[in-house]
């Protein structure tokens, strides 16, 4: 399977101190928030649609996002490839929870 994010490793706790951008600073998924782990009381979702299939078109232009995943003539294929590139994303998240759309 083709890699969307190969220049990305998985998303881990490192600290308030990291100078790491693609870390997390405060949020510690396995720290214990009175008998329960913060990632079972704090379930992040990611947002399909908004994350996904948005092209950033508005009501003055063209499309400003330039997707890898959108890049198949046929539909199916695009369909596809932009669910393998939101699957990796929440993998690299530890994301364990996605939602078509935000309402």
């Amino acid at each position: 399977m083709k890699s969307y994010f190969p220049n990305v490793e998985r998303i881990r706790y490192e600290g308030s101190e990291s100078d790491n951008p693609l870390s997390f600073r405060y949020y510690h998924p396995e720290e214990l928030i009175g008998s329960e782990k913060a990632g079972e009381i704090l379930r992040f979702a990611v947002s399909y649609w908004h994350s996904f299939c948005g092209e950033g078109r508005d009501m003055f232009g063209e499309p400003f996002f330039d997707r890898s995943w959108n890049r198949y003539a046929d539909p199916y294929d695009r369909a596809i490839s932009k669910a393998d590139a939101a699957f990796e994303f929440m993998s690299k998240l530890g994301v364990s929870y996605f939602c078509a759309h935000d309402r």
